[in-house]
């Protein structure tokens, strides 16, 4: 019973609460600095939805060729953009250009996306899209592009120049909130790189937001029933289109670069993101132990670039800010050192076990042994972030304080193990 009572009171000393994220809450960059980096990250073009030649400027034939381009009309950093030119579609299959790996949003979630964009060459009376869709569903159907919180630019047509006006174009599976594109601004140019932004906010009416440039905002309020509708947003990028009537000679050639947008599987393909969720977590640094254990000559375990796979890439990993950016004994990862990490090992229940080799990260084993001893709590003690808050700070040498607190937990762990054994 002591030693029952002891161990709440260490627990409840050692308990502290632990940070979530929104699991909506994480973004990715496209560049487009090649065809190759463009391609690994998802961007993908439906060839069976382009559409067909038309007759164009100078009565030239010309076809939809979104895609990947070396130019750099969007002014992003380095060469590089994606887009092209794009039909209005009228009764052809509907062509696009996108990510189709960001996971399923939905109206209860918060998601953004900003960058770049250039409108190179008008036609008349063209109409065209870029934002968040339904990707997936397109590719079943390439005339039905099913929901989507997008631009919708438009030729004004009537001489009005600069010659783009744009609104909001939001569309659920069974709901058109914005049928009539109400709310265009004046004011986009061609041969000109124009910053924008899309920003939803499901919190009370559901805010959606979008400015195109210097333009004001343009903003609406999304109706319970829109939000309660089956909305699934499963790609980001641009695609022709589809206005009803017959396909007709009218394009737009749009380029979009430097684009950051929501994704909740995250970026595909991440240096240390071993995998592949989006995500630098636990099973990541375990599969990087495992490499160096089993002395892996795979380069995409060499982090450091030293041309080995060793403990020093272990270490990179756990404290470079290109990757977690934390402390050696941050068991559940949290980006500090602290209480809670004696709580998370205490419960594993590992610490010299003698089962062997069946140990992780977040029961303990910091120094990639497979193991949960001593040695874990010397490497992570060396490190010295016990309690010193996020490695963005500046380590110290522990006080006398904070090493008294780090008795008190091998105490705790000792009555631990006690209890365990009995």
């Amino acid at each position: 019973m002591l030693h029952r009572k002891l161990l709440s009171a260490c627990v409840a000393i050692f308990c502290c609460a632990l940070t979530s994220v929104d699991a909506w809450g994480q973004t990715e960059t496209q560049t487009f600095d090649s065809s190759n980096s463009a391609e690994a990250a998802g961007w993908v073009v439906n060839e069976e939805g382009q559409n067909d030649e038309r007759l164009c400027q100078n009565d030239e034939l010309c076809e939809t060729d979104l895609g990947w381009k070396p130019s750099n009309y969007a002014g992003g950093a380095g060469a590089g953009e994606g887009g092209g030119l794009v039909h209005r579609s009228g009764g052809l299959p509907i062509g696009f250009y996108a990510d189709l790996s960001i996971g399923e949003l939905n109206l209860d979630m918060a998601f953004s996306a900003s960058g770049n964009v250039s409108f190179t060459d008008v036609n008349a009376d063209g109409h065209y899209h870029f934002g968040f869709f339904d990707g997936h569903r397109l590719l079943e159907d390439p005339f039905d592009y099913g929901a989507q919180v997008a631009f919708f630019l438009a030729e004004p047509g009537g001489g009005v120049q600069p010659n783009i006006r744009w609104g909001h174009s939001i569309i659920t599976d069974s709901l058109q909130v914005d049928a009539d594109h109400n709310g265009f601004v004046f004011g986009a140019e061609t041969d000109a790189s124009i910053d924008f932004e899309i920003s939803y906010d499901p919190a009370d009416t559901g805010t959606l937001s979008m400015v195109l440039g210097d333009d004001d905002p343009l903003e609406i309020g999304l109706s319970a029933a829109v939000r309660d509708d089956e909305t699934t947003l499963t790609a980001f990028g641009l695609w022709t289109a589809a206005t009803p009537g017959s396909a007709r000679p009218d394009y737009l050639e749009i380029y979009l670069d430097d684009v950051t947008y929501t994704s909740l599987d995250g970026p595909v393909g991440i240096a240390g993101d071993y995998n592949d969720n989006g995500e630098f977590d636990a099973e990541d640094i375990d599969i990087l132990s495992a490499a160096v254990l089993g002395q892996s000559t795979d380069s995409k375990y060499d982090l450091n670039g030293d041309g080995s796979v060793s403990d020093a890439d272990r270490g990179t990993w756990v404290s470079s800010p290109d990757f977690k950016h934390t402390w050696f004994g941050d068991a559940d990862l949290d980006g500090q050192f602290n209480s809670s990490d004696f709580v998370t090992v205490f419960t594993a229940g590992q610490y010299e076990d003698g089962v062997g080799g069946n140990s992780g990260w977040s029961s303990g084993d910091w120094t990639g042994d497979k193991e949960f001893d001593s040695a874990d709590f010397v490497a992570a003690f060396v490190d010295g972030g016990f309690e010193m808050g996020p490695k963005a700070a500046v380590a110290a040498v522990p006080e006398p304080a904070t090493l008294g607190s780090l008795l008190v937990g091998f105490v705790c762990l000792s009555l631990a193990r006690r209890r365990l054994s009995r």
